[in-house]
């Protein structure tokens, strides 16, 4: 049986590999640079001293947060919520998908679609797999599934992905 420690860091480890094969950025040494970052919090995990507790150790939580940084400020297609899901046998929380609010009919039957496919993800174990190419799958699921859900959330203005023709913030949508 491996340690919240030893799980969070596999994980992690994982997290690296998907973002050099799935992230997007014009400049691949930038996509480099993001996965050197996950891969410098697992090794942080692996050989920092963790408390009793489970606390992430500072190191990993400073790489976590430049890599957090580097997503909010370049779309590598990668959402933020994949670091928590990282880490989240140390800190016993799964990141939730926000609510949609108003929106049309559609965008409000694909987030259902999306949180239910999370909620099954989750439900079955996959995370928690000790065979790394089904951990593999499930975080690249979650992966894919949140970034998804992050286009039916954010500003229409701003998303040009939503999949119906709303042109106004989805908080100001009823219908399409």
């Amino acid at each position: 049986m491996s340690t919240p420690a030893q799980q969070a860091a596999r994980r992690l480890r994982i997290v690296a590999g998907l973002v050099r094969g799935r992230a997007y950025n014009p400049l691949p040494y930038v996509t480099e640079d993001l996965s050197a970052l996950f891969m410098d919090a697992a090794t942080a995990v692996e050989t920092c001293t963790v408390d009793p507790g489970g606390t992430v150790p500072q190191a990993a939580l400073n790489s976590l947060q430049a890599a957090l940084d580097m997503i909010t400020q370049h779309d590598f297609h990668i959402p933020a919520a994949i670091a928590e899901y990282a880490i989240a046998p140390m800190t016993g929380y799964l990141p939730e998908m926000e609510p949609l609010g108003a929106a049309c009919p559609l965008c409000v039957r694909q987030a259902a679609y999306f949180q239910a496919r999370r909620a099954a993800l989750i439900e079955a174990g996959y995370l928690d797999s000790g065979e790394d190419e089904v951990l593999r799958a499930a975080l690249q699921g979650v992966l894919v599934l949140h970034y998804r859900y992050g286009h039916l959330t954010a500003p229409a203005a701003e998303n040009d992905n939503r999949p119906c023709d709303c042109r106004t913030s989805p908080a100001d949508v009823t219908t399409c």
